[in-house]
């Protein structure tokens, strides 16, 4: 073979090789910047969804605040029912006690009536005393000055609280209690409003959503409790560092970003991101195999 047809071979060969070279790098970036939109696109989901989740807690928050502000509220205590013992059990009564009590659990029926979607609207005061709505059991002996959503409104620095979800076994039904301070007009602390809001609506919603193609979100309260998982609804109510599987409790670690993971024998890859206001943490998860087909 002749000098010339080397050097053509030659170079041949190095052109094939650096075409090859830029053709995998330009497919290497353009999977990447794929990825990268894929990552955009779900964080831009999931911060409208905790948008929308916030709006509402807000929305809970300041008619806490309205029902608490009512004169009718702070002027009734000392003329309602206690159900500080076992004496006191079977139904309430609110319309056949006081005046006051009358007028308080009309006003939160017609409230509650209203608004729809509620579980329950209440009143505990600093006597120990309580009224609802709707009518139920007593539940006597009954102190509200020891539950958690009056303990946790009498003890903070701020004047409206949310408690962590719960389970509420007479009901059947994971509710979320949000709760105002009450005072009367010398600025004396009196008691508390509550207003228990159903986790059903909002676990039916989370479970519904999709991220990109077959992507689903896992909602985590900021102690660790999985209010939905769509992927795994066994474990609703579970807390993540209790699961068989870590992948979870490890994105919990995380405040924000994305990483890939496997799930169940499934990679995917996942999007975190924390409420600022709620605590709470979404946990977008994509399968990787059609993210990379898309």
């Amino acid at each position: 073979m002749s000098i010339t047809k080397k050097l053509v071979l030659t170079f041949t060969l190095v052109l094939i090789a650096v075409i090859g070279s830029v053709s995998a790098l330009a497919i290497y970036q353009a999977r990447l910047a794929a990825e990268r939109d894929s990552e955009r696109a779900s964080l831009q989901q999931i911060q409208q969804v905790d948008y929308s989740v916030t709006q509402f807690f807000r929305t809970m928050r300041k008619e806490a605040r309205f029902l608490a502000s009512d004169p009718r509220v702070s002027q009734s205590v000392g003329s309602l029912s206690r159900y500080l013992d076992a004496s006191r059990s079977g139904e309430m009564t609110p319309l056949q006690n006081s005046e006051s009590e009358a007028a308080l659990y009309q006003l939160f029926k017609r409230y509650a009536e209203a608004k729809g979607g509620l579980s329950y609207v209440y009143f505990g005061s600093r006597e120990g005393e309580f009224v609802q709505w709707p009518i139920g059991a007593s539940g006597a002996p009954y102190d509200p000055r020891e539950r958690p959503w009056y303990e946790k409104v009498r003890n903070s620095d701020s004047s409206s609280i949310m408690t962590d979800a719960y389970y509420f076994e007479a009901d059947d039904a994971s509710l979320i209690s949000v709760a105002h301070e009450v005072r009367d007009d010398a600025g004396n602390f009196v008691g508390a409003i509550g207003i228990d809001v159903s986790l059903q609506g909002l676990m039916d919603m989370i479970n519904e959503i999709e991220l990109g193609d077959g992507g689903r979100l896992v909602l985590v309260e900021d102690n660790g409790t999985i209010l939905a998982n769509p992927l795994a609804p066994e474990t609703s109510f579970s807390n993540v560092d209790e699961l068989d599987d870590p992948t979870l409790s490890q994105l919990a670690s995380m405040d924000e970003g994305s990483r890939t993971v496997t799930l169940n024998g499934t990679a995917y890859q996942a999007t975190v991101f924390t409420s600022p206001e709620l605590g709470w943490q979404f946990m977008g998860l994509v399968p990787r195999d059609r993210r990379m087909a898309g």
